[in-house]
């Protein structure tokens, strides 16, 4: 397998991880988020730390589906790193404003 085409595998998978990713998170926010409790005293819980990892790996994933966009571009495959470069500006961006917009499911 050469270097173009595990680049462009590389950048379909990661994407679709990415798309998983937010809406894993999102539903997390929907339903156990609100199951798991703070500690009195404490400003934050559990829930919160998960959310905290959620985002945060939601963000090394994005930056892993850009620089495989940014990698298309070099050989000049830019239907797919458009895509790519799209995909990995636009996800962290609609998650984090959808986020508070999230309803309590349970």
């Amino acid at each position: 397998m050469d270097t173009k085409s595990s680049t462009r595998m590389l950048s379909v998978v990661a994407g679709y991880f990415l798309l998983a990713l937010a809406t894993v998170g999102l539903s997390f926010r929907g339903t156990l988020y609100w199951m798991l409790p703070v500690l009195p005293g404490e400003p934050y819980g559990l829930g919160d730390v998960m959310e905290l990892s959620f985002f945060f790996l939601l963000l090394g994933t994005a930056l892993l589906v850009l620089l495989s966009g940014v990698a298309l571009l070099l050989f000049k495959e830019l239907g797919l790193a458009s895509r790519a470069v799209g995909m990995a500006v636009t996800v962290p961006l609609v998650y984090f404003l959808l986020h508070p917009l999230v309803p309590r499911l349970v």
